[in-house]
């Protein structure tokens, strides 16, 4: 028997698509994949740091072979839990993008002070390593499981959010941080839309076009 501790951080409350698309990617997993067990865990209401540390606490005791972070404004894919389940990677997070414009990816990178900073990777459908990425449609492997604390998302001196406290507490365990290009999913912004990749591609044209206005304006003065 296959199992997998799905754990739900939640705070405001899970958004109508992303509870249904959770829905449909549990079932079409069940299709896919024979001996299949899912394990449900959350917490309400917690800071997000707080919130990890406790679902990250009961999934290292369990007797499941992936543990998967879902955030309540992601919206999976059909094949979402399929992916992320029979990827090989230790950590694999799907890609998705921020929910403000320009809809940046959900990657980071230190900067040459140590500082956090937005990155990005090549949506080529392939795996790419990065130093950070959001949480919030992620697997890990019983390995990690095992071998990393759940002192990883403390709060730590210039990596105050969740996310990032993860990655750079991760560092002294050596494991990579893969992101999967193939694998996009939705992500619900305040206004109730879902971005997705084309979203994404939208903000970046928008600001790129900002950027060549200002700079005609400055060269006509």
């Amino acid at each position: 028997m296959l199992k997998i501790a799905l754990l739900f951080p939640i705070f405001a409350g899970f958004e109508t698509e992303s509870v249904f698309s959770l829905f449909e990617a549990i079932q079409t997993a069940h299709q896919y994949i024979d001996k299949l067990e899912f394990l449900y865990f959350k917490t309400i209401r917690h800071p997000l740091w707080k919130a990890r540390v406790k679902l990250w606490e009961v999934a290292r005791y369990l007797d499941v072979q992936k543990a998967i972070f879902i955030g309540e404004d992601i919206v999976l894919n059909k094949d979402s839990l399929i992916r992320l389940i029979l990827d090989n990677s230790d950590i694999v997070s799907a890609l998705y993008f921020e929910r403000t414009l320009p809809f940046r990816q959900m990657i980071f990178k230190r900067n040459e002070y140590g500082e956090w900073v937005a990155d990005s990777v090549k949506i080529d459908g392939f795996k790419h390593e990065v130093e950070g990425c959001g949480l919030d449609c992620i697997a890990f492997s019983r390995c990690v499981l095992e071998k990393v604390d759940s002192n990883v998302f403390l709060p730590t001196y210039k990596s105050t959010g969740d996310d990032l406290s993860f990655c750079e507490n991760l560092k002294r365990y050596g494991f990579k941080i893969m992101v999967d290009t193939g694998h996009i999913v939705g992500h619900v912004s305040q206004e109730k839309k879902i971005i997705r990749l084309q979203e994404h591609m939208k903000g970046w044209k928008e600001v790129f076009s900002k950027i060549d206005y200002h700079k005609k304006e400055n060269t006509k003065e």
